[in-house]
């Protein structure tokens, strides 16, 4: 994906290393998301009023009644800034002044049109309902004509768009690091209760498949919890890489190329060597990742989770630690070197924005390996 071109209202004045104008790293915040906040000026007065919406390509779309002022007043070709913002967490630094939130949030400006045909404006509703919970519309009524009648929808073109990220540890004044001050970060998450049946439901009807998987994914990560592992963890570590890498050994093996995985006292090598984390879920270790320093890059190595872990945003927890450490211990870059079999390691680490490095390709006893980067 290209970049967006920054403009005199997108380009960052305060802490501008923060920006990103990227459209994957945009349009992932946006998908994430499902309320903005909507800011224009009526009768001399500026107005900001929260509403859902839907990402769909380079468009952004949002609805309301037909009787609403936002949105009768945008339908008048009027010029909008909209704001999505995601809270990670609460950064607790050692002075009142430091404290800070990790966030990521995306700022739009633009003039929203009227979509008026009613096959689009169907597809514009089933995009903001996905948006919400993906696959619901499927499993619904869809609107009839006097409920489309009712209802607004606004096509804004995503064209001036700026994102803004923090993430990390606090960031002190040096002189009060040796304070006897607890500083640190309190992560936070929009987790998903069970589901509550309508009380006019009937017994018989179960909770459909969209609200389960919604469910799932929003509370998969609730239970994950990664910290910095020590040599008392280094049999778990071991074992968790040997179930990650079973199938790739095979294929490996299969293919005449040498693989193995870390012994114990190898990876208690590892913990002396740089800093290591791992993921537990249930008491149990069940993903862990490793880094050693290089110059000015942060190494990433031995990433592994195991096999009935995968698809709850474990990964990209560990490396969201490893970019934070990353940062705050001043490198400029993570590197890593992976191999053409772990497709699904290498779309994980495009999705965070790794790319793949010009260094031409390695032959590490006999396994192709290659580079990827990311910089900070």
């Amino acid at each position: 994906m290209d970049n967006f071109q920054q403009t005199e209202r997108t380009t960052l004045k305060r802490l501008p290393k923060r920006g990103l104008f990227d459209r994957e790293s945009v349009y992932k915040i946006l998908d994430e998301g499902f309320v903005c906040h909507v800011g224009f000026v009526v009768d001399g007065a500026p107005v900001v009023i929260p509403t859902g919406y839907g990402r769909h390509g380079d468009n952004l779309f949002i609805h309301g009644s037909a009787a609403s002022r936002m949105l009768r007043s945008l339908a008048g070709s009027i010029q909008i800034c909209v704001t999505v913002t995601l809270v990670d967490g609460l950064v607790l630094a050692r002075s009142a002044f430091h404290h800070s939130m990790n966030y990521r949030s995306v700022v739009i400006f633009g003039e929203a049109s009227v979509v008026n045909e009613k096959s689009e404006k169907l597809e514009a509703l089933r995009v903001i309902s996905d948006q919400i919970i993906p696959e619901r519309w499927n499993e619904v009524r869809e609107p009839n004509e006097s409920e489309l009648k009712s209802t607004l929808v606004l096509r804004l073109p995503l064209k001036e768009v700026s994102a803004k990220v923090r993430t990390g540890p606090p960031l002190d004044d040096d002189e009060d690091y040796d304070l006897p001050i607890w500083a640190g970060e309190i992560p936070l998450e929009l987790v998903a209760r069970m589901p509550v049946p309508d009380p006019k439901l009937s017994p018989s009807i179960e909770i459909p498949s969209a609200v389960t998987a919604y469910v799932q994914r929003r509370r998969a990560s609730r239970a994950i919890q990664i910290r910095a592992a020590n040599h008392e963890d280094a049999s778990a570590v071991a074992a968790v890489l040997k179930k990650a890498f079973t199938e790739y050994l095979e294929l490996y093996t299969g293919l005449g190329f040498a693989a193995t995985v870390l012994t114990n006292d190898q990876v208690k090598d590892r913990i002396t060597e740089g800093p290591m984390w791992v993921a537990i879920e249930e008491r149990e270790i069940v993903g862990t990742v490793a880094a050693v320093s290089k110059g000015d890059a942060l190494y990433i190595r031995g990433m592994g989770i195991v096999p009935s872990a995968r698809g709850k945003g474990i990964g990209e927890l560990l490396l969201n630690h490893v970019e934070a450490f990353a940062g705050a211990s001043g490198y400029k870059r993570m590197t890593l070197s992976t191999t053409p079999f772990l497709s699904r390691a290498i779309s994980l680490y495009e999705r965070i924005g790794f790319r793949r490095s010009d260094e031409p390709p390695l032959d590490l006893f006999g396994t192709p390996l290659f580079s990827m980067v990311k910089e900070l």
